[in-house]
């Protein structure tokens, strides 16, 4: 598949899920696979591998998170 068939896929597939049109792009295909990974269990590095990175930080890059996505994900930890 050429690069221009996979952006219009994208575009198409995306409108109809409903997603909004900033997010709508391959790269965030990549982030959303890291997300999952790390929330089903991948180890950093394991990730890391799978994504192809040289560099630990440029995974991390991928797995950032908005304030409260993490103080929730704190409430859960320490039972809160």
């Amino acid at each position: 598949m050429c690069r221009k068939t996979l952006w219009l896929k994208m575009q198409k597939y995306c409108n109809e899920a409903g997603i909004p049109k900033f997010l709508a792009h391959p790269h965030s295909l990549r982030h959303g696979c890291a997300m999952a990974g790390l929330k089903g269990g991948m180890k950093i590095n394991e990730l890391q591998t799978y994504l192809g990175h040289v560099s630990g930080s440029n995974t991390m890059i991928y797995l950032q998170v908005d304030d409260d996505v993490a103080s929730s994900a704190f409430a859960r930890a320490v039972g809160g």
